[in-house]
């Protein structure tokens, strides 16, 4: 996400979600579950490309003041989305059952709005240019970890985070 303009894989990154809740919807009319636990696992690896350039464009949209106001509300739009799509799926699995292709094309939906949205963040210069890509991310992560520990802020924030998110998987 430092390499290019983080609007751009932004952009992309929602292009390829698109497709892939399209192909959600043709999963789940073919009720194939091999296709399925596929997409299932490139939509993590959408996610993966996603959250870079979410959070990376924060400090690059905002100013230093806002910066962690910004990241707040992303975060309570974050898990209040999770919450409302957990209550949301058990009411339409209720309601809608057998007929889940239903689900995805809705999906499909919501993901055409996100990437519309994502074309109207305004163009964001890449931050690094020309910064390499390293295919060991373990030198980066031990420098971004002393970074982020040595901070009390930013440490109690990942941790606080981290705690968050392991209730919601453990839920």
């Amino acid at each position: 996400a430092d390499a290019l303009s983080k609007r751009h894989v932004t952009v992309w990154v929602k292009v390829m979600e698109v497709i892939l809740m399209a192909l959600g919807v043709v999963g789940f009319l073919m009720g194939s579950y091999p296709l399925l636990v596929t997409i299932l696992f490139f939509m993590a690896v959408q996610s993966t490309f996603f959250g870079p350039s979410k959070y990376g464009m924060l400090p690059e949209i905002l100013t230093p003041p806002d910066l962690a106001r910004g990241n707040g509300i992303v975060e309570l739009t974050a898990f209040i989305s999770m919450i409302l799509g957990v209550v949301a799926a058990g009411v339409f699995f209720d309601n809608v059952f057998p007929d889940v292709y239903y689900g995805s094309l809705l999906m499909t939906v919501v993901a055409v709005f996100g990437w519309v949205a994502a074309l109207g963040i305004r163009k964001l210069p890449a931050a690094a240019p020309a910064r390499p890509f390293h295919f060991n991310p373990l030198p980066e992560l031990r420098s971004g970890l002393g970074v982020i520990f040595s901070n009390r802020t930013l440490r109690l924030t990942v941790l606080g985070i981290t705690y968050f998110f392991s209730l919601a998987i453990l839920l």
